[in-house]
């Protein structure tokens, strides 16, 4: 017997999106335009963990002091965090929530994507970042994660970007390992 797993739709997102009373409504019309956007170029993909998460999702400012990056998601906390700083050195902000709703999509447990244990952080951040500039781009000089970016085209062109994308989406970093294995680029 195969487990079927129903997928909640839009309206049902937007119905839990606009309940949750940590988020500014300018915030929630934001998201909501994202989460469309996402979903035109992924319709595959689940966003059931989605819901469950903006149920109680929390956004904060941070400083350089809490952390470097400008946008950070801790999914243990639930919380999308904004560095301050670095806001106002020009980001596109439209891209910066992007990247932060994709860790919300595929979060589970303390992380996020295929970045299982912290042993595939740099290729986790990379990948979200390629994600995020083909779902809406970036228009501003300023870039995130340029090397993340580099290093994670190259693992692509070994392993495939099918296999990046099911692992990322699933959660599944073995996949990846055993991905690079067969390639023959890694020993274990």
């Amino acid at each position: 017997m195969k487990l079927v797993i129903k997928m909640v739709g839009l309206d049902e997102i937007f119905k839990t999106l606009e309940q949750n009373k940590n988020i500014d409504k300018a915030v929630k019309g934001d998201m909501a335009e994202l989460i469309i956007i996402f979903n035109k170029f992924f319709p595959t993909v689940n966003l059931n963990n989605l819901n469950e998460r903006l149920k109680d999702l929390k956004i904060d400012r941070t400083n350089k002091f809490v952390s470097k990056k400008i946008v950070n998601y801790y999914p243990l906390t639930n919380t999308l965090s904004f560095n301050v700083n670095e806001i106002k050195k020009g980001y596109d902000m439209r891209h910066v929530l992007m990247h932060g709703l994709l860790c919300i999509i595929t979060a589970h447990d303390d992380t996020y994507g295929f970045d299982q244990n912290n042993k595939l952080l740099a290729l986790n951040v990379g990948y979200t970042e390629i994600l995020t500039n083909f779902i809406v781009g970036n228009n501003q000089e300023l870039t995130l994660f340029d090397d993340e970016v580099i290093a994670t085209n190259m693992v692509a062109a070994l392993i495939g970007n099918d296999v990046l994308f099911e692992s990322y989406f699933t959660n599944n970093s073995a996949k990846v390992v055993d991905a690079l294995v067969n390639e023959g680029e890694i020993e274990l």
